[in-house]
């Protein structure tokens, strides 16, 4: 039996989940703009400069106040941008009635104070909220300076070098045994035992150890099934065979850290176990991670020069680097390279800081041995290599912020890189299945993604693209998030987004245009969708016509990108009513340079709609013969019987010649000349050229069109011409029933004896010059 895993369960769920938190976010925002109160946040804002005046004040409260900041002038912007048309409204009523006097009528004099009023509150709050927005604005900008200075602060400040800690190693090492007890003595929740918090722990993770055993005892039984589909064993032996080989230990690893949540005491990442527990988990990940990546599928495997010890040793290295990170970690806390180094495990913190280095130098002298990494990646490679360098002399001359700095940076921004590249290995290789993969599921997501089948690869880019946007875009977040010390930069760079950046008189708004970007991609997938349900839907139980159909999706589809591209360019924040006057001032001097494309236009819509053509008929359009593909608005691709795809002017099928061999019905009618030479039996050849033709399957001989007859023509200068005229099924197989009809009439005409002539003359010479005589 194969080992089964089913996909259908899921998207219900999955499809319910995605719409709680929309409705849930959508609620919350709702919430927090109705919830906003300038005097409230002013109020705020005044605890918040209090708290700034504390001279003992740490980083962590310095973030926490400018990112309470932050959120403040966001929801102040908000609500003064609420009231400001409301103020502005409120004041043109105001203007509209003019001013108070004693000569008006009651009602309004009555209405002219209630205006006025309304004006007052909200000219106030408006007010209030912008003076909210702007104190907000000013603390964040004296958060930022001054997280910036204490980063400098930090970064500058140099502790004991290599020889001060080695002279503290007896102290050092004399401390150690007492701190192990603390930290293996974890604290328990109330009214749990310690001997049942010890079974609970080992049974569960025996419990997950043996699920592992057994699903891998089930994967190497047989073949692995996803569905109803048996999954390759190129990709169970390459991708799932290394996941599964390591569940036993990912398992147990991942039922002992919940069982450890159950019964001990916060904070766990504190508690050795714990982190014992995490630290197994996550190197089994990482060793399948790491063996899927250096393995035959892998883009690695196409690097010139990579032979199998190469990968190999690339394997060993990752794995040990991991280790190293994954031991400081047990031994050292998860904060091990923070900010601020503390004093506290002086030699563990070198060891440690020695055995990632000695990792990344090796990882990184592997890179440089292939000319690919060489060459392309020189630079990255060289500034890893000085960042890896300078951090272990900083560590040695004490100078231990920096250091952590460097190697956290060079850490993370390789994880990051490594998980861009993976991310976008994957992208690939999901694209490159669904434009190619002929299963039932493959055509299924297809379907929902509104990617036509004779046009998969382009339709499947523009998810690729956006997929591919959003990868880097987060990486980039990332490496700009790592390396920045002040951890203010990723805001900086979201007001820029968000608010927009001036160039001149415009100002261009990042954030609008990526929304757009995303909005366009999304309705050109609905329209996808859409044509696709129309057609399946609807169209089809109205009319078995293929063109009809084509017509109408062709149409929904246009009408779909046009909708796309006005949403777009509003969203973009693009005037379209300017971009409306101007493409109306310049479509006169276009139209002389464009009238071929807008004949072509017309043209097509009239072929969609009057549909003289349709997908699927044989044409003859001048010297192009073929099977019409695909109708489109500027022209009309038409397969011709070499199989090459020529792409025809609409204008030239609506004002040119155009045969449609089957625009009615799919027959055709053939005329064979045939000639047989003068004294044969002209009945016994008739006769043949009938049965010849009655023969053959391709010709009608049901009464469904007229049947084969053959003709006597004329007497002709060397042979007495006939002409076979046949009715057949599919004329696009003329050419292949012609040459089977005269085949078949010569083996006849063979066997009856009756001879086909060629052409020959008779000279007969009357008079010969004198000595010129043949013989003489």
């Amino acid at each position: 039996m194969p080992f089964r895993c089913s996909t259908s369960v899921f998207r219900l769920p999955l499809r319910l989940l995605a719409a709680a938190l929309l409705v849930l976010a959508t609620m919350q925002s709702i919430a927090q703009e109705a919830a906003f109160d300038p005097s409230v946040a002013n109020e705020e804002l005044d605890a918040l400069q209090l708290l700034l005046e504390n001279e003992e004040i740490i980083e962590v409260e310095l973030k926490r106040i400018r990112e309470r900041a932050l959120e403040i002038k966001s929801d102040a912007a908000a609500c003064a941008s609420t009231l400001q048309p409301q103020v502005d409204e409120l004041r043109s009523e105001r203007d509209l009635v003019g001013d108070i006097s004693d000569d008006v009528d009651v009602e309004i004099w009555e209405s002219r104070i209630e205006i006025g009023l309304e004006y007052a509150r909200a000219e106030a709050s408006l007010k209030n909220c912008e003076l909210a927005a702007s104190r907000a604005n000013r603390l964040a900008d004296a958060m930022e300076t001054l997280l910036k200075e204490l980063s400098t602060e930090l970064l500058a400040r140099r502790d004991d070098n290599i020889l001060a800690i080695l002279i503290q190693v007896p102290q050092e090492l004399a401390r150690w045994p007492a701190e192990a007890r603390d930290k293996l003595q974890p604290e328990l929740k109330e009214n749990i035992l310690p001997l049942v918090a010890t079974w609970v722990v080992v049974l569960a993770t025996l419990f997950g150890a043996g699920v592992g055993v057994y699903l891998r005892r089930q994967f190497r039984k047989g073949p692995v099934a996803l569905g109803d589909t048996i999954i390759r064993p190129t990709v169970a032996e390459y991708f799932l065979k290394p996941m599964v080989e390591r569940l036993p230990l990912d398992l147990g690893a991942l039922a002992a850290l919940l069982s450890m949540a159950t019964v001990f005491a916060p904070p766990l990442t504190e508690i050795v176990a714990v982190r014992v527990a995490a630290a197994l988990l996550i190197y089994g990940i990482a060793g399948f991670l790491i063996a899927w990546s250096v393995g035959p599928l892998s883009p690695l495997s196409r690097i010139d020069g990579l032979l199998l010890e190469h990968a190999q040793s690339l394997r060993r290295r990752s794995r040990y680097l991991v280790l190293a990170l994954l031991s400081t970690v047990v031994v050292l806390g998860p904060s091990w390279l923070g900010d601020d180094a503390t004093d506290e495990y002086q030699l563990a913190r070198l060891i440690a800081i020695l055995a990632v280095i000695i990792g990344l130098f090796a990882i990184l002298g592997f890179f440089a041995r292939f000319r690919e990494f060489s060459g392309r990646f020189r630079i990255v490679r060289v500034a890893a290599f000085l960042a890896v360098a300078t951090s272990l002399v900083a560590e040695l001359i004490g100078y231990h912020n920096f250091a952590s700095y460097l190697l956290r940076g060079v850490i993370l921004t390789s994880l990051g890189a490594y998980g861009l590249w993976f991310l976008l290995w994957q992208a690939e290789t999901f694209t490159e299945w669904l434009d190619a993969s002929e299963l039932p599921t493959a055509g299924v997501l297809r379907t929902v993604l509104g990617v036509p089948g004779d046009s998969r690869r382009p339709g499947l880019g523009l998810y690729r693209l956006i997929v591919d946007t959003a990868l880097w875009i987060g990486f980039l977040m990332v490496i700009v998030d790592v390396w920045d010390t002040s951890g203010t930069m990723l805001n900086e760079l979201y007001v820029q987004a968000t608010e927009g950046i001036a160039v001149g008189n415009i100002t261009i708004v990042p954030a609008d245009i990526i929304m757009a970007v995303l909005i366009f991609a999304a309705i050109i997938v609905i329209t996808g969708w859409a044509k696709g349900w129309i057609d399946r839907r609807w169209l089809k139980h109205i009319t078995r016509d293929r063109g009809s159909r084509d017509a109408v999706t062709t149409v929904v589809g246009y009408l779909g990108f046009v909708i796309a591209v006005i949403v777009a360019l509003s969203i973009a924040g693009i005037n379209v009513t300017g971009i409306t006057v101007v493409a109306g001032a310049l479509s006169v001097g276009i139209g002389f340079g464009m009238q071929s494309i807008a004949n072509n236009f017309v043209s097509g819509i009239i072929l969609l709609f009057e549909r003289p053509i349709k997908a699927g008929d044989f044409v003859t359009v001048g010297d192009v013969e073929g099977f019409v593909k695909r109708i489109s608005i500027r022209s009309t691709e038409i397969e011709t019987l070499d199989n090459q795809d020529m792409l025809v002017p609409n204008s030239e099928l609506v004002s040119g010649r155009v045969t449609n061999w089957v625009l009615h019905n799919p027959y055709g009618r053939l005329r064979l000349k045939v000639g047989v030479a003068y004294g044969s039996d002209i009945h016994k050849v008739k006769e043949i050229l009938e049965a010849v033709a009655h023969e053959h399957p391709e010709v009608i001989t049901d009464g469904r069109a007229t049947g084969p007859k053959a003709l006597f023509m004329e007497f002709g200068d060397s042979a007495l011409e006939f002409e076979l005229r046949v009715r057949i099924l599919r004329i696009p197989r003329r050419f292949d029933v012609t040459s089977e009809l005269n085949f078949a009439i010569d083996k006849q005409f063979r066997e009856a004896g009756i001879q086909i002539p060629f052409p020959q003359r008779d000279l007969h010479v009357i008079h010969w010059p004198d000595g010129q005589a043949p013989g003489k």
